[in-house]
């Protein structure tokens, strides 16, 4: 059985999409012996190749990445090259959109070994009261009385298809 350890995801950008370096470093030293990932901001990084050796120099051990696309299926070429730089010196992990439709496809264009994905499952909120004027959550219409939760069962179909 393998050993967990603790992990942070951080992340720094400066305005102009380089890797903070400065601050990188500080949060970095401040997650101590606990395993750093730098989340998908990387994907709004001018250029991917120079931050990915800014992130393996900062001993970061792995990046989250849609590759600079809106889903890892349209950035897999991307991720793919990022994948063979990064050499093992750090994770490529792709992450946004994967499915159990599509991780077998997405492992065999970029050559990742980890993946991130949500596996969320709605269902019907437990309030009772419910007031159909208002409208949350930043989006035209979504449902007020619905949450979404992580399935066990979409997680395990997810990590068998990848199989």
């Amino acid at each position: 059985m393998a050993t967990r350890r603790s992990g942070v995801v951080i992340c720094a950008l400066t305005p102009e999409g380089d890797v903070d370096l400065a601050t990188a470093r500080r949060l970095i030293a401040a997650a101590g012996d606990a395993s750093v990932t730098f989340h998908r901001a990387f994907d709004m990084a001018r250029d991917p190749f120079t931050a990915l050796e800014q992130l393996v120099d900062l001993g970061v051990h792995r990046v989250l990445t849609s590759g600079q696309e809106s889903s890892v299926l349209e950035g897999a070429p991307l991720i793919a090259e990022l994948v063979d730089k990064a050499a093992g010196r750090l994770i490529v992990m792709p992450g946004g959109g994967i499915t159990e439709r599509n991780i077998a496809r997405i492992a065999a264009m970029t050559g990742a070994d980890e993946f991130h994905f949500a596996a969320l499952v709605s269902s019907d909120s437990p309030a009772v009261h419910r007031n159909p004027a208002p409208i949350m959550g930043g989006v035209l219409h979504r449902p007020e009385y619905e949450r979404s939760t992580t399935s066990q069962d979409l997680v395990s179909r997810v990590i068998a298809a990848a199989a």
